[in-house]
This record gives structure tokens, sequence and C-alpha cells, in this order.
């Protein structure tokens, strides 16, 4: 066989490949778009009102034991549909999971219950008050980038927008209260304990409202927006916010666990920190988001850098956020940056610290480098990938998984 024909074929079969490595990975990015996007909201929920409320009964309970092990009870007997709370593992409550009857009853049978949560390494951190800021956690020693600080179930967990009559609102705590009740003492002491920052509301719904973080229920990546579930744990609810954090949320399908890894060395006696805001947004709107939301003013290094400083870091920031729409399949700011563009922004997120960043540069960027033949670049930067999604979220990250896939599929990926 001649030597150009031979080329011919050997780029034809990588280009097969390419279009066939770029297609499984499509689905995956899209998802971890919307993934990447969720810290960022509004840790809250929309009821739907019912258009017509039929009286409660004299005792005003409308709720209705459907089963006693598991135990599930009907929010609203009045109103068909209504949430049901599933409360787990047996016999414990220490957990209620609120959804339609039909996933409450699939959630019931999963062995997972039965299994220990991932050993992390709780005993590296201590609550204590930090200045400005209340109750914070604090590192006892060193903590390693990439460390599995804490790994934990929900005490509550809950399918973000749920259908309930306008009698049981935000603001007489009725739901939240029905759905509480049957909790071990020791779970509903963790939820109460936790701050409200919400005004006009009941207690208990400003607090799961406050401390909401989001959760993914679901086996394979979904981004559609009535799938979304919150929930409400004993450890990492407390943590504070950064606009800079060093450490990443991350919520653990196979061990229904919520985990927070360290995305850098965090020293003793700093604190372990998240974000609950999007960190790329300019300084102003980031702390009227808090200030509106958590009735905070952010005093983080980021936000007490002077004008001319906090104005670069803005550049910074606004460069990264163009950069990471410009590289996701589906935005409608989709382009193709060139190699040295993708190669300085992740310069600018080494400057700004914010590590999810490079990693989501590094998988998207990559799969741009080889839908442009650059095959050295794309192997090196889905190998950082791999390695920079295995320190965020282990092995059971969706971004892990599709990385790790394309490199054994792919001639010298795994190397």
């Amino acid at each position: 066989m001649g030597r150009s024909r031979l080329l011919v074929i050997t780029r034809m079969h990588y280009g097969i490949q390419a279009f066939f490595v770029a297609g499984i990975l499509t689905f995956y990015l899209c998802f971890l778009l919307s993934s990447s996007r969720k810290s960022t909201e509004t840790h809250s929920f929309d009821p739907v009102p019912s258009s017509s409320i039929p009286e409660p009964p004299p005792d005003g309970d409308t709720t209705r034991v459907l089963s006693k092990t598991p135990r599930i009870v009907l929010s609203d007997a009045r109103i068909p549909g209504a949430p049901c709370f599933l409360y787990l593992p047996r016999g414990k409550h220490d957990m209620v999971y609120i959804d339609n009857i039909a996933k409450v009853k699939e959630l019931s049978t999963w062995r997972v219950w039965d299994e220990p949560t991932p050993s992390d390494n709780r005993d590296a951190i201590v609550f204590r008050p930090v200045e400005g800021k209340g109750m914070g956690m604090v590192a006892r020693r060193t903590i390693l980038a990439g460390e599995l600080i804490i790994a934990e179930r929900p005490v509550y967990a809950q399918r973000k927008t749920l259908p309930r009559c306008s009698d049981q609102n935000t603001m007489n705590g009725v739901f939240h209260l029905a759905a509480v009740k049957d909790l071990s003492h020791t779970s509903r002491e963790a939820i109460f304990s936790l701050k409200n920052s919400k005004t006009g509301y009941h207690p208990l719904s400003g607090i799961l409202q406050t401390n909401f973080l989001m959760l993914d229920i679901t086996e394979e990546p979904d981004p559609d927006p009535d799938n979304q579930f919150v929930g409400i744990f004993p450890l990492l609810s407390r943590a504070n916010h950064d606009c800079t954090p060093n450490s990443h949320y991350f919520f653990n399908f196979s061990s229904f666990t919520g985990e927070f890894r360290a995305t850098r060395d965090i020293p003793r006696g700093d604190e372990v920190t998240i974000s609950y805001t999007y960190v790329l947004a300019p300084r102003t709107a980031r702390q009227a988001h808090l200030r509106s939301d958590y009735s905070f003013t952010c005093s983080c290094a980021a936000c007490r850098l002077d004008a001319k400083n906090a104005e670069a870091s803005d550049d910074r920031r606004a460069k990264i956020d163009q950069l990471v729409e410009e590289i996701t399949p589906g935005s409608s700011a989709w382009r193709k940056p060139s190699y040295e563009k993708m190669k300085e922004c992740l310069k600018m997120v080494e400057k700004e610290r914010l590590d999810i960043y490079r990693a989501q540069i590094l998988f998207y960027g990559g799969t741009l480098l080889l839908q442009q033949g650059d095959v050295a670049h794309f192997l090196q930067w889905m190998k950082r990938a791999k390695e920079e999604y295995f320190r965020l979220e282990g092995e059971a990250s969706p971004a892990f998984k599709a990385v790790s896939t394309t490199l054994q599929i792919w001639p010298g990926g795994s190397r």
C-alpha cells in the first residue's frame, strides 16, 4: 500500500474516532455546564399552589401514613399527587426524602441505605467562631489538595419544585414542620441549629432555603430542570462562603453523600469554605447577591482588594467566564478559541485560584482541540483534566468517568 494512501486512511481513522469521541462527550459536557452553575443559584424552591384548596380536617393535620416500614407519609390528603415524606434508614429516620410517591417508593428499595458512607477526614476540621462570620469550619491540621474532608448523607432532601396547597407555605412552615416531625432528634437538632437568613419566613422554612445544597439524584447526568433536588446536611450546610473557595462540593450519587474536597492545600487554622454565589461575576454583583439572599457583606480576600486590583480581578474573571461560554457545547456564545487563548485563560484561573474552572477548561478545551485536529494537546489536556476531576470529585464524578472513557479508547490515552 502506498505511503500517501496509508496516510489518508490513518487520517480517516483518526477523524472517525475523533467524531465518535466528541459525540460521547457532548452529553456529559452539556450536563456539566448545568452542574457548574447549580451552586450559583439561590437555594430555594417554588411551590406550585393548588387552585382550589379543600378545608383541612378539624385537627389541622392533612398528612396520612401510607406505610410504616419504611415510613412513608402523604403530605396532604386533600390534593391528588401530593408529595410524600420517606424516612430513612428504616427504624432510624435520620433523613427525610420528599418527592412524588413513585420516586419515594423507588428510593426506599435502594441498597445504599444499608451501606456505610465513604471514609472521610472530618477529624481534620473543627467548628469554632470565625471573626465576622459566626461559626466556621476550620482546619485543625494542614489539609492537602484533593483530600476528602467530609462525606455525609443529607438529613433533609427534596425535589426542588413540589405541588402543594398555598395554605402550606414558607410563611407558616406547615409543610416543612410536617416533613421533619418524624425525623430523629439528632437530625432535627442539626437542622434547627443552622442559620436563617430569610425575613418574613417561618424559621424552619427560612433555615432550609438559606442552607440548601444541590443534589444530583440521578444515576446518569440529567440536565432537566424538573429533575433538580436540594438537601440539608449536618456539617456541609454549615460551611461559610468565600469568593475564592478552597473546597469543592460534589454530590456522590453512588453513595448518596455530599462531599467536600480541598481544591488546594488548606493550612492549619484556615477556614474551609465554599461559594454561595457565581464567583465569575464582578465583585459588585457578587456582593449584591450575597446581601440580598444571605444577608451579609462578603469580606473575603477577593472582596477586600483595593480598587485597582479589584478591577483587574473582575477583568480576569470576566475573561474566564467568556471563555467557558465559548467552549461549552450548546452555548449561544459557542466559538472555537485558539489553543493560545485557552492556555492564557488557564493562567488567569491560576491567578484567581478558581480551581474548578481549570478542570472545565481542560475538559471542554481538550474536546475542541480534538475537533481542530490537535491530537497531541488534546491528549495532554484530557490527562490533566482527569487528574483535576479526580482531585475535585473522585472516581464517582461524571466528568472523571467521561474523560477516563475517552482516554481508554484513544490510542496513547491510557499511558
